[in-house]
């Protein structure tokens, strides 16, 4: 298949810059839809049905950012699914009265696999696959993760595929859903996933297994995961505002889900068909905008000589009038904010990296209240808790795991703009000490 090829990265114009904005980006599973449910053997050890969860990886570049050009991850959601003898998964499906998914269920998941910044000119690839869980060959999912998560790398370097023709006339959104197969021509020798999971399809063998692996008799194990190509500008196209009519103030745009996506997983291993799963993936695209103050802000420090035109300058009649608008083009002031019990008290979520080991770390989630400070895993659940306590208009708190290992948990920073909140860990006391790094998130809503 002949493919064409467009430039991924371009240079930042002013001309662009002012029609183009940043944000905020989340994309979250909502839920998984189960058409046919994976053969799970004669006997089903691990509960009545299938055990699912979502894993993959996603790949964010900003090109021209100094602070935050790239950030990476492998994503993991909780296993949804039976109970019987698992109560680390959250019920779900009508296999049985302890659940377990089966033919036609839907199952919500709700939950964040990615939040991440972007400039005007970012972008992240997104890989998200369904998995039927087994609670066994581990090794051969985390060779998986490994492998997703250094193909996204490869291929944030690699021109997009120009497929245009295969979306709907008018939507920025059209088009943007590639395969390494047919979109990317990726460094990685394309033998790694069938060495990866050619054990998974001989005969009678139970494991954890994707769908979307494809063996016919006498061809080798084909799996093409799917890439998400997930644009600043796209989002900003979709969102369905300009820096001149959006009925917001400045810095104040409220998110919105500008995309939903079903994407189908599905493998072709077993003799008989019913016996292969086969699944849709229902993902929510949500965004909010940076301000247009941010935008012109930037657009200054990116082109100093470059002097915009003013236009539609208000005519001030008294000039105590507190309604006096900003001339655009000139840097404002940071937005400034006092951090307050009543403003932190909520639950967050967000990311959390590792300085030094960038396979490390993703979603996270806390919570704040009563002076306390509580740690959460992805169902919710309370899994450390510490003090809090406000300083110099950040937060400082200290946690422990009922095993004794202590951490430091502090803020560096808040942007009313977005709602974003920064900042450091360390881990003090335990297996982990020494180590640290840095985190980011949002109110849970």
């Amino acid at each position: 298949m002949k493919i064409i090829h467009i430039a991924a990265m371009g240079l930042f114009t002013a001309a662009s810059a002012v029609a183009q904005h940043g944000g905020s980006l989340v994309v979250e599973i909502k839920s998984v839809t189960c058409q046919n449910k994976s053969w799970d053997g004669v006997v089903e050890f691990d509960g009545p049905g299938n055990e699912i969860f979502v894993s993959g990886a996603f790949y964010k570049r900003n090109p021209n950012s100094k602070s935050s050009k790239t950030q990476k991850g492998v994503l993991t959601t909780a296993t949804f699914g039976s109970t019987a003898g698992h109560n680390e998964r959250r019920q779900a499906g009508t296999a049985s009265p302890t659940g377990g998914v089966d033919n036609t269920n839907v199952i919500p998941f709700n939950e964040t696999i990615t939040s991440v910044q972007l400039d005007p000119d970012g972008f992240v690839l997104l890989s998200p696959t369904l998995w039927e869980r087994d609670d066994n060959n581990e090794t051969i999912y985390d060779r998986y993760k490994n492998q997703v998560l250094a193909d996204l790398e490869s291929a944030s370097l690699m021109p997009f595929p120009k497929m245009s023709n295969l979306g709907e006339p008018g939507n920025p959104f059209a088009g943007k859903i590639y395969y390494y197969g047919n979109g990317y021509r990726v460094t990685i020798p394309p033998i790694s996933y069938p060495s990866i999971f050619n054990s998974l399809v001989n005969p009678n063998v139970q494991g954890n297994r994707p769908m979307g692996i494809v063996k016919y008799d006498g061809q080798t194990l084909d799996f093409d995961p799917a890439i998400i190509l997930i644009e600043a500008k796209n989002l900003w196209a979709i969102y369905n505002q300009t820096p001149t009519n959006h009925p917001y103030a400045n810095a104040a745009y409220p998110w919105k889900t500008v995309k939903e996506i079903s994407l189908y997983c599905g493998e072709n291993t077993y003799g008989i068909g019913n016996s292969n799963g086969k699944y849709y993936i229902n993902i929510a695209i949500k965004f909010a905008p940076e301000g247009d103050d941010i935008t012109a802000s930037r657009i200054t420090a990116q082109n100093p000589a470059v002097k915009q035109p003013v236009t539609n300058i208000p005519i001030i009649k008294n000039i105590a009038d507190k309604n006096i608008m900003p001339i655009k083009g000139v840097p404002p002031k940071a937005p400034a904010y006092t951090m307050t019990n009543e403003m932190m008290y909520t639950e967050w979520k967000g990311l959390m990296g590792v300085y030094g080991e960038p396979t490390k770390g993703g979603p996270f989630f806390f919570k704040i209240n009563n002076n306390a400070f509580w740690l959460q895993d992805t169902n919710g659940t309370s899994i450390a808790s510490g003090g809090f306590r406000i300083e110099n208009n950040n937060f400082a708190a200290t946690y422990s795991y009922p095993n004794g290992d202590t951490y430091n948990f502090n803020s560096t920073g808040y942007n009313p703009s977005n709602g974003e909140l920064t900042g450091t860990w360390s881990c003090a006391t335990g297996a982990n000490t020494g180590k640290k790094g840095n985190w980011m998130a949002y109110k849970k809503y």
